[in-house]
């Protein structure tokens, strides 16, 4: 008794041969078939095998199936199918081998292997049957998808990551239907006003209800004159919002889409709580009005340069010493009026180029000349101030005019005393720790926090414990201990690190507990806030005031970049992507698609090929087929600009790339690819145009 492929035993015919009548049959089979089978292995494009169906022996396997799943032929000609697959699949799989369709099965995607070794391979599977030298064999023709499998299961994790981020970051948006008075919130603006998402309903009148009444007046005049035909500038504004967990400050952004005449259709935009930011201005501007006290009183000359060179701030000891304003310098180069001729182009070479580059702290003495012709020896040291890429931003320049001998030793020893005691700017980062598995992720930020590098840590959950101060360890166990056991209660604590080379650095860190249906805990993901310089700044402010002229510096410097990321913001870029089925017809569409033409997630509306060119644009229909159809016909990448029509007839143009992905025949069976919102591009460039045409005319 032999067994077939299904793994099960194959019943003797009713005069079965003698084995050795039956191996001698098979080897001359084996002889007579091997021209064939060599054949197919030599023409074929990926792994085949080939098996017998009658006795379920592997008699055929080519060099890219032996590599995939790790097996020399010969080993692979001791197997049966069975042993080729995982048992929990092997149902399923074995049909393959015995069903002798006459047109096959058809391409099987992502079919798990057993490889050597026990490691799980997943593979296409293209399965046929064939008869050689008289007897019926399955052939397979095999394509690794492991690359594939792979690439998605990241994205599913790189979505989930970019889910929470949005919302740790506190950032809601919502669309506003100006014709039906129809609105849509996401979750977190629910929040931000107050609400749990979806338990109130959507309008303008419940967002107004959680507008501070002092404010209400404020925020209807912003949004009428945003609405107000011909008017350009977008909706901005900040009010409170009154909250049962307290008052808060939200930063509104938004824009009116207005049609041909004018009249205004939907109002979009985003709304964040700047509530600690605000907080965080009014001390910071409160420092930076010390800071500016300190420098314009302090004895010593300090000069900031940005990357370039070119000077950025000028404090009062600099005026006096120069006997230039403020006003007549900034912007200009030091060494092309401020220092000896013959000195200029040294002093930039050696003192300030090499610190571009390479940032770090130094000493270097020149000499400057005032404004009358006077020559004055400084001695400078510089500081660098670095931005978030770790490349100077600012090189802060603290001098002393030793020329005064008694000014020098006092200045010097307070410039000394404060570059010793300058702090750096806090940084953020982000941790993944799989609970079940035991796995920590770290982003590099937090390595640098920690003092730590991916090659010396163990990125588990126990290297982290380790790496946290003694004295803290007991109350952050607690803390994770209690966050895990409870989902009500959130994982927020401060703590210090002690790193390897023996500082100590305090922390605020964040998390959330993710867990499976039946709410056991999974997985943490939370972030790491570097406050030490704050805390430092809180516990030594009066003990260290003489020295907190660089401090408030680097804090300004701060302040400064975040207004100015701040105010270069710009509206959030819609990409939806798709995939068509060219044999069946059926389209699959990503959730942002919805949006992107205008129709709600959840309604009865099914995406097709037809439905898809019924939103096209009529003037634009023709192009988009023949452009599709050229992408099939050559197999190749389709690139299109095109208009679209959305329910409520408004237009909006889109931005569409796609590739063809095609069969192991060559025949063309998907196409696959991404649309994005491009109209506010559009409509800046005809803006363009029009500016250059009127200037032309001009």
């Amino acid at each position: 008794m032999s067994e077939s492929c299904d793994g099960e035993p194959k019943q003797p015919a009713s005069a079965p041969p003698a084995a050795g009548d039956a191996s001698d049959a098979l080897n001359n089979w084996l002889r007579e078939a091997e021209p064939t089978l060599r054949a197919l292995s030599e023409n074929a494009s990926g792994g085949i095998l080939v098996v017998l169906t009658s006795s379920g022996r592997l008699v055929m396997a080519n060099t890219d199936f032996c590599r995939m799943l790790g097996y020399s032929e010969t080993e692979l000609r001791g197997m049966t199918p069975p042993q080729l697959h995982p048992a929990r699949v092997w149902p399923h799989a074995r049909e393959l081998y015995r069903d002798m369709k006459p047109d096959g099965h058809g391409l099987v995607e992502e079919l798990p292997f057993l490889a050597k070794g026990g490691r799980i391979v997943y593979a296409d599977v293209d399965p046929s049957y064939v008869t050689i030298k008289g007897k019926t064999c399955f052939l397979g023709v095999f394509q690794n998808a492991m690359a594939r499998r792979q690439a998605r299961e990241s994205l599913a994790r790189s979505e989930a990551l970019l889910a929470e981020a949005q919302s740790l970051a506190h950032l809601g948006n919502w669309n506003l239907d100006l014709v039906n008075g129809q609105a849509t919130w996401s979750d977190e603006e629910y929040r931000l006003l107050g609400y749990e998402p979806r338990a109130v309903s959507v309008c303008v009148e419940q967002f107004v209800q959680a507008v501070h009444p002092d404010d209400r007046e404020a925020v209807l005049a912003e949004m009428h004159r945003a609405m107000t035909p011909g008017e350009t500038r977008p909706y901005q504004i900040e009010h409170r919002v009154l909250r049962a967990d307290g008052e808060r400050i939200l930063e509104q952004r938004g824009r009116v889409i207005f049609d041909e005449s004018g009249r205004p259709l939907r109002m979009y935009g985003t709304s964040q709580d700047v509530t600690e930011q605000k907080r965080v201005q009014a001390q910071l501007q409160a420092e930076r009005n010390f800071s500016s006290a300190v420098l314009d009183s302090a004895g010593a000359i300090v000069l900031v340069l940005d990357r370039d060179g070119r000077i950025r701030r000028f404090n009062r000891a600099c005026e006096t010493l120069s006997g230039y304003s403020f006003a007549e310098v900034e912007g200009r180069f030091p060494w092309d009026f401020l220092l000896l001729p013959n000195e200029g182009a040294t002093v930039r070479q050696q003192a300030f180029e090499p610190l571009v580059d390479h940032p770090g702290a130094g000493t270097y003495t020149n000499h400057w000349l005032d404004k009358a012709g006077g020559k004055h020896l400084i001695e400078w040291h510089n500081t660098p101030m670095l931005d978030v890429h770790g490349r100077l931003e600012y090189l802060v320049c603290i001098g002393i005019d030793v020329t005064a001998k008694q000014a020098v030793e006092a200045a010097l020893r307070r410039s000394e005393e404060t570059y010793a005691r300058a702090e750096a700017i806090a940084h953020i980062g982000s941790w993944d720790w799989d609970i079940v598995g035991g796995g920590l992720r770290w982003t590099d930020e937090i390595y640098r926090i920690f003092g730590q590098s991916p090659q010396s840590f163990g990125a588990t959950y126990q290297a982290f414990v380790d790496a946290v101060h003694p004295d803290d360890r007991q109350s952050v166990i607690a803390a994770v201990n209690a966050s895990v056991a409870d989902d009500t209660l959130p994982y927020s604590i401060e703590h210090r690190v002690l790193r390897p080379d023996g500082t100590v650095r305090v922390v605020h860190e964040r998390g959330k507990v993710y867990r499976d249906e039946q709410g056991a805990p999974l997985r943490m993901i939370g972030s790491v806030h570097d406050i030490t310089e704050r805390k430092e700044g809180e516990q030594e402010l009066e003990l260290y005031r003489a020295h907190l002229e660089e401090l408030v510096q680097a804090r300004t410097a701060a302040l400064m970049e975040s207004e100015r990321q701040l105010r270069n913001a710009q509206a959030i870029a819609h990409l939806g992507h798709w995939s068509v089925n060219l044999e069946s017809g059926e389209l699959v569409w990503s959730d942002e698609i919805y949006r992107i033409f205008g129709y709600l997630l959840g309604a009865d509306f099914i995406p097709s090929q037809a439905r898809f060119f019924a939103s096209v644009h009529p003037e634009d229909v023709a192009l988009v087929r023949r452009e599709q159809d050229a992408a099939v016909a050559r197999g190749g990448v389709l690139r299109i600009d095109h208009r679209i029509v959305l329910p409520d007839g408004r237009e909006r143009w889109v931005h569409e790339e796609a590739v063809c992905e095609n069969d192991a025949a060559g025949r063309p069976i998907r196409l696959t690819g991404t649309v994005q919102d491009i109209t506010e591009r559009k409509l800046a460039e005809a803006e363009i145009l029009r500016a250059r045409d009127e200037a032309e005319r001009a």
